[in-house]
């Protein structure tokens, strides 16, 4: 019955988080589900479910809501991007490959190059994936503290 709820508590986190990047396909996105995922999970353990109601809304809805893969990802892409000039806007977080990105004297088949990085881009992925923890961390505190 635990992973029957897991399951469909899972399904409905995964929609959930979805729903939130279809209508903002962005890092903010994932900060935003990250950390709402976070609070929620911390006021649940402060909450004291049962073991049932804890594995759907906890494991099955809050884990399938947050995404670690995601920041992840985002910030692989921040760490490879070159970094943004002054007075543009912030990248898209998207590493577009392309023709134009590929080396010279390469057949077709080569993978494309990734951009250079330099300092400032890791700095921007280490920023990126810090705020994001110490962001979930009070979070969950906040949650936790709120009910405890």
């Amino acid at each position: 019955m635990i992973a029957v709820a897991v399951f469909i508590g899972g399904a409905l986190g995964a929609l959930l988080r979805h729903l939130v990047f279809a209508a903002q396909p962005s890092a903010r996105a994932a900060f935003l589900v990250n950390v709402a995922g976070s609070f929620a999970l911390g006021a649940l353990l402060a909450a004291g479910p049962g073991e049932l109601w804890l594995a759907a809304l906890g494991t099955g809805v809050l884990g399938g809501l947050t995404t670690f893969s995601t920041v992840s990802v985002i910030a692989a892409q921040l760490a490879l991007s070159p970094a943004p000039a002054k007075n543009t806007p912030a990248p898209g977080f998207t590493l577009v490959a392309d023709a134009a990105s590929r080396r010279p004297n390469h057949a077709a088949t080569t993978s494309p190059a990734l951009p250079e990085a330099g300092i400032a881009s890791y700095a921007r992925a280490a920023a990126f994936a810090l705020a994001m923890l110490v962001a979930c961390t009070l979070a969950a505190w906040a949650g936790g503290a709120l009910l405890g």
